[in-house]
């Protein structure tokens, strides 16, 4: 009997040797603080999609001189029209500058109901590649609707870069991932 105890046990190990492995695939997260302005510095998380990148940030003026694009991989600098940017072609950008409009109240006023001015707060959006839109939806796999999503975050990357200009003369912050074989 001993014998057969010994068989049933060696047919359970070699079952579970030979069920597939599943793994999750692995998330790369890099961390980079950014300086907003002489006051404020935030910091950014980004996902990038290969191990080997870099996350970098730079600062300019507008115009950025450079052409972007919707991919699945995020919103991805094409082609850099001005030789003296930062940027380079295949750049993807994780993150931008943007200017929200608030109201602003002198450290009195609020109490005693008085006089607010309009002003801007300056804050970092994170833009998502399509990997990152497909974890976060909870709904089946419709490509249309995740072709919609890059298109929405194209559209509030070019936003929040114009939100800078529109408020006054500030700086563009672009968090942008670069592939190692990109640099090369």
């Amino acid at each position: 009997m001993s014998t057969s105890s010994s068989d049933e046990n060696e047919d359970e190990q070699s079952a579970e040797k030979k069920k597939p492995m599943t793994t999750k695939p692995v998330v790369v997260v890099r961390d980079i603080t950014v300086n907003l302005d002489e006051e404020t510095a935030i910091n950014v998380s980004v996902r990038v999609d290969w191990a080997s990148s870099r996350v970098v940030h730079y600062s300019q003026y507008p115009p950025l001189g450079v052409i972007v694009e919707p991919t699945r991989d995020g919103v991805k600098i094409t082609e850099v029209t001005d030789a003296s940017s930062p940027f380079r072609a295949n750049d993807i950008i994780r993150a931008v500058s943007g200017m929200i409009p608030t109201m602003k109240y002198g450290q009195g006023n609020l109490l005693l109901g008085g006089n607010g001015r309009p002003g801007f707060k300056r804050v970092m959006c994170t833009v998502r590649s399509a990997l990152e839109i497909r974890e976060e939806e909870e709904e089946e796999e419709d490509e249309e609707r995740l072709l919609r999503l890059i298109d929405v975050e194209f559209e509030t990357c070019l936003k929040a870069i114009q939100s800078n200009s529109k408020a006054g003369d500030y700086e563009v912050v672009l968090v942008v991932e670069r592939r190692k074989a990109a640099a090369e």
